[in-house]
């Protein structure tokens, strides 16, 4: 609940962000890096949901000219959970993004005691067979 399954349209890497940045979300670096300035500033705000980003941290995001700087310049932004030693999802890969639902349609007052069995039970297997297909060109599930 509250999420979607998408599939990695460029290189991806887990971003926290959301309330007290605490859910990972993936930022596309090829589409992050097509853009220049400021512009890449408002996409990780409005794309990602990430709203602190230090002056000092934009200038370094602002001024990345590879997808490599570009991942040393949201080093101290990456979610570890999702990108274990920082690693990249290449294209292809299926992602699973947060979006509203939960707040629009009111479930976000769900125990999370009723949603984790349901998160264990139907989207674990279907992520476990998932990974265990090669190679992997499209995400349905």
């Amino acid at each position: 609940m509250g999420f979607t399954v998408e599939t990695a349209a460029g290189r991806v890497l887990p971003i926290k962000a959301g309330k007290n940045n605490r859910t990972p979300v993936f930022a596309d670096l090829d589409e992050l890096l097509g853009s220049k300035g400021k512009a890449r500033l408002k996409y990780l705000r409005e794309n990602v949901g990430r709203g602190q980003i230090s002056a000092s941290q934009g200038k370094v995001i602002e001024a990345a000219r590879s997808v490599e700087e570009l991942v040393a310049a949201l080093d101290s932004m990456i979610d570890e959970r999702a990108a274990p030693r920082h690693s990249m999802a290449p294209v292809g890969t299926p992602i699973l993004q947060p979006t509203s639902e939960r707040r629009n349609t009111g479930s976000h007052y769900t125990p999370r005691s009723l949603t984790a069995p349901i998160v264990q039970f139907a989207l674990e297997p279907a992520f476990d067979r998932l990974a265990t297909m090669q190679p992997l060109r499209r995400c349905s599930i």
